[in-house]
């Protein structure tokens, strides 16, 4: 875990612009707090970095590390539509503010504006950086944990997992199928600092088709648009599921609400940049998740409906391993993203704790199975 930094801006500092650090421990006196995330490229405005990078971290320092600090005010950056989610946590002590606003009193503690007067106090003004968790080395399982156990202290996050234990429809499995939505207008617009996103980036072709074959297969299947859903919602949804499929994309970020003995299924268009490719299969190792992916030829074609069809009935034929879990995320603490061990170390002690002496099966050819880890 690295260090919070704070840092104080006393007046005569503030005239010759800006802070310096801070050794000693914040003081027990009310301040306002400017809270700068540093994250991975990308934008917050855009959701994996927005959860992974922005909001896990601030929950995290907000609900554990701060948890009896004395501040009035915690100043952030706005996040674009995501701000709505940061509104749910319900703490009247977060103020967002405008991000250029919020990166001009980085480098000038006076503010003239009359939206900075109001809310900040130069000789009150405490800086403090934390840092995002938006790419695969700084995944933490812990962090996560202790974020997931914030947020289910929440009336409102408890009051959706019970709405949606009792009306999930009842089946052999409960099935989470992941649809991308429309993009908003928001993405369009001069404010926003990565254009596009839902469908215009990725989508499945026969989605609607697949949907409707795994109903047919599994009473429990729902179909939800995550950009349409409030983050309780979205945290009930990928708590209480089973398995899990989606497209590559930042919906997937959730995968780090999921039970232990979930199944991930990620449909990963064969076009995707390399560097992408591996995100959530990290995210589920970090958990100790199962993974599974199926190929897409590129980002908007059809997939292979009935070898998803497979795949499921695979997951829900093979029970939950609590070891496998524990030893998934192990695996990942010790090596990290060093994925080519893990794809052959992980599936080969799964192998032997089923009891088979034969060793694991081979690996099938592309469009026989899904690939696994």
């Amino acid at each position: 875990m690295r260090k919070v930094r704070l840092g104080y801006v006393s007046p005569l500092l503030a005239k010759i612009g800006g802070p310096t650090a801070a050794s000693s421990p914040p003081s027990q006196t009310m301040e306002h707090w400017h809270v700068t995330v540093v994250h991975a490229p990308g934008s917050v405005e855009h959701f994996y970095h927005f959860l992974l990078g922005f909001f896990v971290p601030l929950i995290f320092h907000l609900f554990r590390k701060w948890e009896h600090a004395q501040f009035s005010r915690l100043i952030i950056r706005s996040c674009g539509p995501l701000d709505l989610l940061i509104r749910e946590l319900g703490d009247n002590r977060i103020k967002i503010i405008d991000k250029d606003e919020h990166r001009q009193i980085v480098g000038s503690a006076v503010c003239n504006s009359a939206t900075c007067t109001d809310i900040l106090m130069p000789a009150k003004l405490r800086f403090v950086t934390i840092h995002g968790c938006d790419y695969p080395a700084a995944y933490d399982k812990r962090k996560f944990a202790r974020a997931r156990e914030a947020l289910l202290s929440i009336d409102s996050i408890r009051s959706e997992m019970r709405s949606l234990n009792d009306h999930w429809p009842r089946g052999n499995a409960r099935i989470l199928l992941i649809q991308r939505g429309p993009s908003l207008d928001f993405y369009h617009s001069e404010r926003s600092e990565r254009k596009r996103s839902g469908q215009e980036r990725r989508s499945i072709a026969n989605h609607e088709e697949l949907h409707q074959w795994l109903r047919l297969d599994h009473d429990g299947c729902l179909n939800v648009i995550p950009e349409r859903l409030t983050f309780g919602h979205q945290f009930a949804l990928f708590s209480s599921a089973d398995i899990i499929i989606a497209q590559h994309g930042a919906a997937l970020a959730n995968i780090l609400w999921a039970r232990p003995s979930a199944t991930v299924i990620e449909i990963l268009p064969s076009t995707l940049s390399s560097d992408r490719k591996d995100l959530f299969r990290c995210l589920a190792r970090c958990m100790g998740l199962r993974y599974r992916r199926v190929r897409q030829d590129h980002e908007h074609s059809d997939v292979d409906i009935e070898e998803i069809r497979e795949v499921v009935k695979e997951a829900i034929a093979a029970p939950a391993c609590r070891v496998m879990s524990r030893l998934r995320s192990t695996g990942f603490k010790i090596f990290g993203p060093a994925i080519p061990m893990r794809q052959w170390l992980c599936p080969f002690i799964e192998h032997l704790l089923t009891g088979s002496a034969s060793g694991p099966a081979p690996r099938k050819r592309q469009g026989a199975a899904a690939e696994r880890d």
